[in-house]
């Protein structure tokens, strides 16, 4: 089995407008240089607000494609929406398709498999879950068919919230 190295990061919330969230991402990057990680893996709330600035989306992925290794995404609330809960009061602002198309066009795809180091790595749009949005049972019936291949491997699974 070969290695991987994966770097993980999430809720980077980056805006133009926000200094010291900058100043923190480029103390992660900082660290990546120093490291070089095969992947650095964000896994959601990489904008600010991504539902009302799509502006947002664009500086955090200049950002994170300055970077000196391949990123990868999952989107947060932040970044498209929130998703219903079985308890508590729906979302103010729910997660959208007109969202997650934005996220994708701007940033990257919101779902991703691949395989290293004898593992199979699965990212999910934990977002869409629960909404009845029809990319959810899109990604249901992609993940039926992600897990059906893995033939013995181990599965890493992330997302932005459970």
């Amino acid at each position: 089995m070969s290695e991987f190295r994966l770097t993980q990061i999430s809720d980077t919330h980056l805006a133009r407008i926000r200094p010291t969230l900058i100043a923190n991402f480029e103390a992660v990057a900082e660290h990546v240089d120093a490291t070089r990680p095969d992947l650095v893996l964000n896994s959601g709330d990489v904008a600010f607000d991504g539902p009302n600035s799509r502006a947002d989306l664009e500086f955090a992925k200049s950002l994170h494609a300055a970077l000196p290794v391949d990123c990868r995404y999952l989107p947060g609330n932040h970044d498209i929406g929130d998703n219903p809960t079985a308890v508590g009061t729906p979302p103010t602002e729910p997660a959208t398709e007109e969202n997650c198309d934005a996220f994708r066009a701007i940033v990257g795809e919101d779902r991703w498999c691949f395989e290293a180091a004898g593992w199979r790595f699965i990212g999910l749009n934990s977002l869409i879950m629960n909404t009845g949005l029809d990319s959810e049972a899109e990604q249901f019936d992609w993940l039926a068919s992600q897990l059906g291949n893995v033939n013995g491997n181990p599965v890493a699974l992330f997302l932005h919230k459970p």
